[in-house]
């Protein structure tokens, strides 16, 4: 796949958006890592609940197995 933009003085975000605009690659920018994948879409964070909700299904989990 060859992609062409053409842009002056745009933000990154930007240019990436309209350089993937049609094709099935997300990105993503974690500082100055960009991440591009196809056909998935990038979580660079957790649910705020998701540790939380980790531990209530192992506490359930130690309570039926005993």
């Amino acid at each position: 796949m060859r992609i062409t933009v053409s842009v002056k003085d745009a933000p990154l975000t930007q240019v990436l958006q309209k350089a993937l605009a049609g094709t099935p690659l997300n990105f993503a920018i974690d500082g100055n890592r960009v991440y591009v994948v196809k056909e998935r879409t990038i979580r660079l964070s957790l649910p705020e609940e998701y540790f939380v909700r980790r531990v209530v299904d192992l506490a359930n989990r130690r309570k039926t197995r005993r």
